[in-house]
């Protein structure tokens, strides 16, 4: 796998940021099939993305799972909650604010590059709208998300003086206590066609 491009866009990660993807459950992942890990692993641009560092909380979903394959495990995230799921080879997406869990067509070991094309990172990462905040802050979010109060299923939007920050596990278990299994509120779950 190159990772040059990753790097020219996200740049080193954060000192002292980097899990091993053994650590959070992942070590026959086939993302992380590369010589140097610590290439692609830890906190990049002050907590725009985050791969197996310590925001993504070992690797556990909490609610989330119950939406997901068994065995799903959270590999990395935005800066605003949005996650990325190792599943086998599979690659799975969450938005927790729109209440969307998506199977995902890209192969897992391809997430890498996919993050640096700007249309996905304005999309998924919201890269602008961190920019504006990281403006206003000083503190990367090394275990926190940031969230619109309220959130967006509560009427919220994505402005940035709605932004506040929210460690992982309550931000997981709020953002899923926001939606149901079933009914008019339910949880919208994509699985690909088989082939």
């Amino acid at each position: 796998m190159d990772l040059s491009r990753f790097e020219s866009v996200f740049a080193a990660p954060q000192s002292g940021t980097s899990l091993a993807p053994s650590d959070m459950g992942l070590a026959d992942s086939p993302a992380f099939a590369v010589a140097d890990l610590k290439r692609c692993t830890g906190l990049f641009r002050e907590g725009l993305l985050s791969v197996c560092s310590p925001r993504e909380n070992g690797g556990a979903l909490d609610a989330w799972a119950r939406y997901l394959p068994p065995g799903a495990r959270l590999l990395a995230s935005s800066a605003f909650g949005f996650l990325f799921v190792a599943c086998g080879p599979g690659l799975w997406v969450v938005d927790p604010q729109a209440g969307q869990v998506v199977e995902s067509d890209v192969p897992l070991a391809e997430l890498f590059d996919l993050l640096c094309e700007p249309d996905l990172r304005e999309d998924f990462l919201r890269e602008s709208l961190f920019d504006d905040w990281r403006k206003l802050s000083d503190e990367p979010l090394v275990r926190h998300w940031l969230c619109p109060s309220p959130a967006i299923a509560l009427g919220g939007n994505w402005s940035l003086a709605s932004l506040v920050r929210m460690p992982m596990g309550p931000f997981l278990s709020f953002t899923a206590g926001l939606f149901e299994a079933e009914g008019p509120n339910a949880v919208e779950i994509r699985r690909l066609v088989p082939a």
